[in-house]
């Protein structure tokens, strides 16, 4: 299966998968959040060829790297557009 075709499928369940587990997410700080990423991207590694997850913790522990590397890259944008902004003034 083509690229197209995973990841706007990972995109939409994904969201409708985070917003009907939401009461979960809440009461588990959002580290529920983790095991619902994991369920994602094994739904999505069995549609791609491309892609291979063995197991439950494997796929936890991608969806641990992922949100990191995630969250990094947002923050050195957010950085990077401040620094921009203040040579502006």
């Amino acid at each position: 299966m083509g690229r197209s075709f995973i990841w706007p499928y990972k995109w939409i369940n994904g969201s409708l998968v985070k917003l009907l587990t939401l009461p979960t997410i809440l009461l588990s700080l959002g580290l529920f959040a983790f095991v619902v990423n994991a369920a994602i991207l094994m739904l999505t590694a069995r549609l791609s060829d491309a892609l291979d997850v063995k197991d439950f913790w494997s796929g936890l522990g991608v969806s641990l790297v992922i949100s990191v590397v995630i969250a990094i890259t947002k923050q050195c944008i957010k950085n990077k557009k401040i620094n921009k902004i203040s040579l502006k003034i």
